[in-house]
């Protein structure tokens, strides 16, 4: 997947983690949603990013990086990083939830969302109450289902990331 090149004026932060992020996509095939339904945006001192999956375009991954903050988007889960200056951190963060090395779990009280989690690997990246009428009914047990969304090309395998 090729990405254009990054403006002249991108502050240091988000210019190196948009350099990391292209040389790591470069080699990778990937599906993603039409041009039109994926973003890329330079503003306001930083860059962001949106891919939907090409068959589930409810499932993005995302990043918005800027000067001093980093946030990943993984379906529902988000991921902040307190500093936006590990480039390769964050990049790789993105590219392995394209590769379907992110797992969300959604947790449910009956059939109300309760609560979301990413995991990176068996590492959490943190879970985020989701409030409701849902959340209150204490005597329904919670369940879990979860997802990963895969977005490399079938018959591709892509080295380690």
């Amino acid at each position: 997947m090729q990405l254009p090149a990054a403006p002249p004026d991108l502050p240091p932060e988000p210019a190196a983690f948009y350099a990391e992020l292209r040389a790591r996509l470069e080699p990778l095939e990937l599906d993603v949603g039409e041009a039109e339904d994926g973003t890329l945006h330079f503003g306001d001192g930083g860059v962001g990013l949106t891919l939907p999956h090409v068959t589930d375009p409810d499932w993005v991954v995302a990043a918005q990086v800027s000067r001093r903050h980093a946030l990943v988007f993984v379906g529902p889960a988000a991921h902040a990083f307190d500093d936006a200056g590990d480039p390769p951190a964050i990049a790789g963060l993105v590219v392995r939830a394209l590769r379907g090395e992110v797992a969300v779990a959604l947790r449910y009280r009956g059939d109300a969302l309760v609560e979301v989690e990413a995991f990176d690997g068996r590492r959490s990246l943190g879970a985020r109450r989701v409030g409701g009428p849902g959340s209150w009914a204490r005597w329904r047990p919670v369940h879990e289902r979860r997802r990963t969304v895969d977005y490399r090309r079938a018959g591709r395998d892509p080295e380690p990331v």
